[in-house]
């Protein structure tokens, strides 16, 4: 971990503020003023495997300091996967939650075997198509993931081989397509889970319109196979509740 407090300043006559000049065992380059010229903001990606943010603010002449740079390494805890800018959320680029912060996958090296593990991690049955090179949009944040290397019995990406070391640029980070159950269409009735998902376990709970009966299954769920666990249900018109009618004798 790279402290905050480890910087050190000193005043110089040529000093573009009253705190003085801000020197750092760090690279220079990866802090930069804001407007006002009290604030520097360093960030902390300019490492490889390190993400995070610093900022130096001038108070009453002096330096004040806060933030770590976080330095992140093989095996990574995922708290989460997800895939943005598709249009729908079996598709786009492939992100990944680490220290509660959204990263993403470089696309060295990445092919199906990857694609398969980075879906099933995900829920889905399996792996359609890998894309690269920006094809779901430009993402940000750290890079956590270069030169990814799955064998076919890879459950989880801590099974592959990988680093956190990257020499990739933004402009490649990888997108997937998952095979998910089938959309479901249902007439003269809906769907009550909500939101829908079509992922392995997902189920899908049904009831009719008024005035229609429900013919089949009122759950289903995807299962393995990336099949539904039955059809929808039918729903039949149906004649009014007898209870509606009271037999009242002569």
């Amino acid at each position: 971990m790279l402290s905050v407090d480890s910087l050190q300043y000193k005043v110089r006559k040529y000093d573009v503020t009253k705190c003085g000049k801000l020197v750092t065992n760090l690279d220079d380059r990866m802090f930069l003023f804001n407007d006002s010229n009290i604030v520097m903001y360093g960030d902390c990606s300019f490492y490889k495997s390190y993400f995070g943010q610093l900022r130096a603010i001038c108070e009453s002449g002096t330096w004040k300091t806060i933030g770590n740079c976080i330095e992140y390494s093989k095996p990574l805890e995922v708290q989460g996967v997800r895939l943005v800018n598709g249009s729908n959320p079996a598709e786009g680029r492939v992100e990944m939650k680490v220290f509660d912060t959204w990263g993403t996958v470089c696309s060295d090296d990445f092919g199906m075997k990857e694609a398969e593990v980075i879906c099933r991690l995900m829920g889905y049955v399996h792996a359609k198509s890998v894309a690269v090179k920006g094809s779901y949009g430009i993402g940000s944040g750290p890079i956590f993931i270069d030169d990814l290397n799955c064998e076919d019995d890879a459950s989880h990406i801590n099974d592959c081989e990988y680093t956190t070391y990257h020499n990739c640029s933004h402009e490649h980070y990888v997108s997937v397509i998952c095979t998910d159950c089938d959309n479901v269409e249902i007439h003269e009735g809906r769907i009550l889970t909500y939101p829908v998902m079509k992922t392995v376990n997902a189920s899908l709970t049904f009831s009719c319109n008024e005035g229609f009966a429900l013919s089949g299954a009122d759950t289903i769920t995807c299962e393995l196979s990336g099949k539904w666990s039955s059809s929808p249900p039918e729903y039949s018109k149906k004649c009014m509740n007898s209870s509606l009618f009271e037999f009242i004798p002569y």
